[in-house]
């Protein structure tokens, strides 16, 4: 029962580090790397 650990932004910070990360390590959104994961895929095709 600790408000710090909900007031502490490390959680959402945790995400969007991760998120930022995966970005930064492609050069692409994420959103677009799954987007052009399925093209890959061929479930489109």
């Amino acid at each position: 029962m600790s408000p710090s650990s909900t007031t502490n932004p490390g959680s959402p910070n945790i995400v969007f580090s991760e998120e930022t990360r995966e970005v930064h390590r492609d050069g692409t959104p994420i959103r677009l790397t799954a987007k052009r994961e399925i093209d890959k895929g061929g479930a489109h095709r």
